[in-house]
């Protein structure tokens, strides 16, 4: 049983690095036929795009590369005020199920909180917020 536990957390874990890869700009080359070359991606982000034969960051477990994505999504841009708030107020929810609550049973979510939020749940509140209705690539 528990290798089935661990299984599933990680492909839980493939599935948010990917995602979160594709939010970054990473985008899947096609292959020549006969190749399984599991890596083969190609990052958008230079102006003379290169080919990647290593892996793209593991986002869910590396803050440093997680700042990286959370700057090029706008969220350290005080303009974008709107996509901040919606990014924050997720994040407190996030985080908020691993807090106490009061006794009226509201989470004891404080700012120190959310600063010291995990990368995982950095990874979740970027995934949730792509898809909502603040959330726009091109900003």
């Amino acid at each position: 049983m528990t290798g089935e536990i661990e299984v599933e957390v990680k492909v839980e874990t493939e599935s948010r690095r990917l995602e979160i890869a594709k939010l970054h700009g990473w985008t899947r080359i096609a292959e020549p036929e006969g190749s399984d070359n599991p890596f083969a991606w190609w990052h958008g982000l230079d102006r003379y795009p290169s080919y990647q034969t290593s892996p793209f960051p593991d986002y869910p477990n590396d803050l440093n590369a997680l700042y990286k994505v959370e700057k090029y999504l706008g969220l350290h841009n005080r303009n974008n005020l709107a996509l901040r708030v919606a990014w924050i107020n997720i994040l407190r929810d996030i985080v908020a199920e691993h807090c106490p609550k009061n006794k009226a049973g509201s989470p004891l979510v404080s700012d120190i909180d959310l600063l010291n939020a995990t990368s995982i749940q950095r990874t979740d509140a970027l995934i949730k917020l792509s898809k909502t209705k603040s959330f726009n690539r091109n900003q």
